[in-house]
């Protein structure tokens, strides 16, 4: 026993010697440490202790098979635990020691550490089974070789891309048939990118390749491989890889296609077309854009759309290219205004919208322009006679119902008092009898002073009014429309204050004509005055050979914008005092032409509350081409 001791002691090996019970008697340094227990500590405890226990029971019968000598020894590995219940894997080698009479005595116990060996075996298992998951999954095909260039293993993707495989040698590389695109020359079989890496130690990336699968079928490939090489940088194989682009060059020709279809319609299409980063950059535009804007390609490339537009446009359209390329709105559709290189604001429609790249991020704006310019100008005259008319129509409904007023008014005082002067109570009173007549003279006039005006601008606005020229002095015809005038002023409380001036001479023009300037000017002063006066004033210009006539009003006056209307047709400067006071809007438009038909000139300047003055200018003479001519020449 001390023999055997001293033999388990020197040992370098991990050795244990056990009863048949399985209970440790001897276990050298190497053991001990293994395991982390001490000699006299293990003289405790059985083998099955350190055991996993799942493993304790396969143990125990190969011990037991043993000791009951059917067999000589066995070798198994199992998981051990430690003092500490670590775990370890060991490969544990057993065999029978008998005594001198051959009575089977101990069992002896060699245990080694395979631990890192089962890590080792397990990382290169994991190793190959990633490959092979990698190999099966990778979508292009891969294939590789022995050192001699035979193809040992091919992935589904390869097969998939060739319809089959052949593992062959480099001598019958042959059998896989290709073709260079470029001269349609068959490839021979040294000359595949495989056999010039396995041979001659090549790299090739990327080989453009016609083939003709084993199915029958053609297809474009690209076709990579590189060798692999040992430690010593010998070739031990080689690697290809196989990528299908028979769609992605259908794709990039159909892309070809297309972009020359764009390039086409872009360039020598009938609209403008331009292209826009995502600053608002321009990036390209076509010969008819350049031509609205009157910039070059190459100046716009320093612009943004925004600097081009009009100022009160910018924002709008910034805003909606901001929502379009944000992808809150789809496109958008306005007309805009440009700002031409000569400065030349042009009308535009512009319809907008983005290019973006398969995951939807925008790359691009696309403006297509279309110059509207006299369309514009066309809506824009429309709208304007549009206007023009329905003020016109206006017009003419307002002065039917004030010419409808202003006929009933006179006509009802002629009838009011015709009938009064029938009664006998008036007879025999001259005083009322004859200013019943006035009253009916009066109205009567008025009512054919209303319908002379109505003649006298349809004569106007068929051009036939004419002149006759005759010499007048012009105090005389004005001091009859005063005359004419004081009942009407005085029914309101007014005077009418008549300012001559002794050194006028006459002049020629046309007497008619100028009675019914002086009467319309009273006329309207008394209409628009509630208190004071009017004063008629005549002033002699001799320097000019020119007489001014002023009617100056204490009334309610105009401002400047009712001034810059007064004489168009049918204006009122207040419509509704139209009733309260009376008129058709028709006198100042009529005084106006007929002092243009005269050679003359009106002018009026007036204050809200205060009054108004209106000035007439008129030539001693008349011109030839006045007396011959008529008011559509004037």
């Amino acid at each position: 026993m001390e023999t055997l001791r001293e033999i388990v002691r020197q040992l370098p090996i991990r050795v244990a010697v056990l009863d048949l019970d399985l209970r440790f008697i001897l276990a050298n340094d190497p053991f001990c440490r293994a395991v982390g227990y001490t000699a006299d500590e293990l003289r405790q405890r059985k083998i099955t202790e350190m055991i996993y226990p799942e493993e304790t029971q396969v143990n125990l019968e190969w011990a037991r098979k043993l000791i009951r000598g059917e067999i000589s020894s066995y070798r198994i590995e199992h998981r051990c635990l430690t003092k500490n219940r670590e775990t370890f894997c060991i490969e544990l080698t057993a065999s029978l020691l008998r005594n001198s009479e051959g009575v089977p005595s101990h069992l002896f116990m060699i245990l080694e550490d395979i631990t890192q060996k089962r890590k080792s075996e397990k990382a290169i298992y994991e190793s190959e089974a990633l490959l092979k998951i990698v190999m099966d999954t990778l979508p292009v095909g891969v294939w590789i070789t022995d050192r001699e260039g035979k193809i040992i293993s091919g992935n589904p993707a390869g097969q998939k891309v060739w319809g089959g495989a052949r593992y062959v040698g480099v001598e019958e590389y042959g059998e896989y048939k290709g073709w260079w695109p470029d001269t349609g020359k068959r490839i021979e079989a040294e000359e595949w990118a495989l056999a010039r890496a396995v041979t001659k130690g090549e790299s090739s990336i990327g080989e453009i390749v016609d083939i003709e699968c084993f199915d029958g079928t053609r297809k474009t490939i690209l076709n990579s491989a590189v060798p692999i090489r040992d430690s010593n940088q010998n070739i031990i194989g080689a690697v290809v890889v196989n990528e299908d682009i028979t769609d992605l060059r259908h794709m990039q020709a159909a892309l070809r296609e297309s972009e020359e279809r764009f390039k086409k319609v872009f360039e020598e299409g009938p609209v403008g077309i331009a292209i826009v980063g995502l600053d608002y950059r321009f990036i390209d535009a076509n010969s008819i854009f350049c031509q609205i804007v009157g910039y070059t390609k190459e100046e716009l490339a320093h612009f943004t759309f925004a600097d081009i537009t009009y100022s009160e446009d910018i924002e709008n359209d910034v805003e909606l290219a901001r929502k379009m390329f944000a992808a809150d709105i789809p496109n958008y559709q306005i007309e805009k205004r440009y700002v031409t290189k000569e400065g030349k604001i042009i009308w535009i429609n512009l319809n907008a919208s983005v290019i973006r790249d398969r995951a939807g991020n925008p790359l691009y704006g696309l403006a297509i322009i279309e110059d509207i310019t006299d369309r514009k100008r066309s809506e824009e005259a429309l709208k304007q006679k549009t206007r023009e008319a329905e003020e016109a129509n206006r017009m003419k409904s307002q002065f039917v119902s004030i010419v409808s007023h202003e006929l009933r008014t006179p006509l009802n005082a002629v009838i009011g008092y015709n009938a009064l002067m029938r009664e006998s109570r008036f007879w025999k009173n001259a005083v009322k009898r004859n200013e019943m007549l006035d009253r009916i003279s009066y109205n009567s006039q008025a009512l054919l002073d209303l319908i002379n005006v109505i003649l006298d601008l349809n004569r106007m606005e068929a051009g036939r009014m004419k002149i006759h020229p005759e010499e007048v002095f012009l105090s005389k015809i004005v001091e009859e429309a005063v005359n004419h005038l004081s009942i009407m002023a005085g029914d309101k409380g007014l005077r009418i204050l008549f300012v001559d001036d002794r050194s006028l001479p006459p002049i020629l023009s046309d007497r008619t004509k100028l009675r019914q300037i002086f009467i319309n000017l009273i006329a309207n002063a008394i209409k628009f005055t509630d208190e004071g006066s009017i004063v008629v004033r005549l002033v002699h210009q001799p320097d000019i050979k020119e007489v001014c006539i002023e009617v100056e009003d204490t009334g309610i006056g105009m401002t400047e914008e009712q001034l810059s209307h007064i004489f168009e047709p049918f204006y009122q400067a207040e419509p509704s005092n139209t009733r309260a006071r009376g008129g058709t809007g028709l006198g100042l438009s009529i005084v106006k032409r007929l002092v243009d038909l005269l050679g003359g000139k009106i002018e009026v300047v007036s204050q809200p509350e205060k009054g108004s003055i209106f000035t007439i200018r008129l030539p001693y003479l008349l011109s030839t081409s006045m007396v011959s001519g008529d008011l559509s020449d004037a």
